[in-house]
């Protein structure tokens, strides 16, 4: 694993934590704001990140499916190169 792959992984955790920690650790408007901040931004990017890859994983297994019913009855690949056969 590279170090962008773990940045991108583990950023949202890191940014769930500083919001924390802000949010804990300190009185002033403007930082509480910036811990809130903080917070909805990770949960923001942990939602996208999940429905994109439920989604990928979704299509991945209609191809599948398309796929498998696609094959002839010998159990061949069809031929793709013929257009009238599409």
């Amino acid at each position: 694993m590279d170090l962008e792959e773990l940045w991108y992984e583990t950023s949202p955790f890191i940014y769930a934590l500083l919001g924390l920690a802000v949010l804990l650790n300190t009185d002033g408007f403007l930082a509480k704001a910036s811990g809130a901040l903080l917070l909805v931004a990770s949960a923001t990017v942990l939602r996208l990140r999940w429905k994109a890859r439920i989604g990928n994983e979704q299509s991945l297994s209609v191809s599948k499916t398309a796929r498998r019913s696609a094959q002839t009855t010998d159990g061949s690949e069809p031929d793709d190169s013929d257009p009238a056969k599409r």
